[in-house]
């Protein structure tokens, strides 16, 4: 096994928290549960670099004023920028030189005794750095696995060139993914067995993150909110929510802080960003807010005081509600109109929820010594 190497292929480049985190997790556990040398391949295609760049090339009125936004604020997001960066830089083991195109993917196969793709929405064709890459469409003798893989909320059943996907999907050796919708739509169009395994970040202990947190600068009593767009409409109740309590708001997407005029609610911006920073706003808060898949793990890790706050109408999407029904924690999955009429100082039940990720350690884990190891 120790003379074998992998190469993983998700989302390490994208500066999202989540995303990051399950790329570090996933490196971890193949390297120390299984002595499987592994290196993420540093692919990053044109789209996921516009995405997460502070200015880009402005093709709408809108993105130049976002544009204009992120140069009034240029230090902060820069300095946000490269909290990822450095992340990176410390904490992945990724291949020496940035690829953004299939062509150059290709070369890079042989590399490898096998690949690996997951975890993460690295196959929902919808997001804005969807890559059929992604799929591992450019390799063609390397055995392939796809661990946890989520589609997100996309059918790909649904896809125009679903028929191009089907033939990616039946080239592999073993897939897991992380939602029941997820295994449900690969049936239709595979024969390959299709496990449920848990997000790479659940694989570890609360342990494993204390030495990655970081100062976040907070230095009071606070509720974090934590989602992927901080909608206005959301804000009303968040703040209620603070009145309630007596406890600031603190959120740490310096993008969404500047771009939504948070400040003008009283909502303010931890101090340090990065992934670091972001464990640590969840480890110390006092209530966290969220609407995040990977925000719910790490309030589960730290056994926090959370709320999971259903923000889409999306019956397609059920990334959060599956992870909590798996947890046996569906009581935390609250609409937003229902917030401030619960008892928000209630904690949730942990009891039995050590045994719930431990089921699906060993079941998760058990699949990725079979797939690694199986001819």
């Amino acid at each position: 096994m120790k003379n074998k190497t992998a190469g993983i292929m998700t989302f390490h480049a994208s500066h999202n928290n989540g995303s990051m985190l399950q790329a570090y997790a996933l490196q971890k556990v193949l390297k120390e549960q299984f002595g499987l040398e592994n290196e993420i391949i540093n692919f990053s295609n044109k789209s996921q670099q516009r995405q997460y760049a502070i200015l880009y090339m402005p093709y709408t009125l809108k993105q130049l004023i976002r544009n204009f936004l992120n140069l009034r604020f240029y230090s902060i997001l820069k300095k946000r920028f490269n909290d990822y960066v450095d992340f990176s830089a410390k904490y992945l083991r990724v291949s020496e030189n940035l690829i953004d195109n299939d062509e150059n993917l290709a070369k890079c196969e042989g590399n490898y005794d096998m690949l690996i793709c997951g975890s993460d929405q690295i196959w929902n064709t919808k997001a804005n750095d969807a890559d059929k890459a992604y799929f591992l469409s450019f390799a063609k003798n390397r055995k392939k696995i796809a661990y946890a893989v989520s589609f997100g909320a996309t059918n790909i059943n649904t896809v125009a060139n679903v028929e191009e996907y089907a033939r990616y999907v039946n080239d592999f050796s073993a897939i897991s993914v992380r939602e029941y919708n997820a295994q449900k739509w690969l049936q239709e169009i595979t024969d390959i067995p299709i496990e449920i395994t848990a997000d790479p970040t659940l694989l570890l202990e609360k342990k494993d993150y204390l030495p990655l947190c970081s100062d976040s600068g907070i230095k009071e009593k606070y509720i974090f909110w934590y989602t992927i767009t901080y909608k206005k409409e959301t804000v009303k109740y968040i703040t209620e929510v603070s009145k309630k309590l007596g406890l600031p708001i603190y959120v740490i997407d310096a993008k969404e802080w500047t771009r939504r005029n948070l400040s003008q609610y009283g909502i303010k911006l931890a101090p340090n960003g990065g992934p670091g920073s972001y464990l640590s706003c969840i480890k110390n808060a006092d209530l966290v807010l969220t609407s995040s898949f990977h925000g719910t793990i790490f309030s589960v890790m730290f056994e926090k005081n959370f709320r999971y706050l259903k923000m889409s109408s999306n019956p397609n999407d059920d990334r959060a509600s599956f992870l909590l029904h798996q947890l046996n924690l569906s009581d935390r999955f609250t609409e937003l109109n229902r917030l401030n009429k619960l008892d928000l100082e209630e904690m949730p039940n942990y009891d039995t929820v050590k045994d719930k990720i431990e089921n699906l350690k060993e079941k998760s884990l058990f699949f990725l010594k079979s797939s690694i190891t199986e001819k």
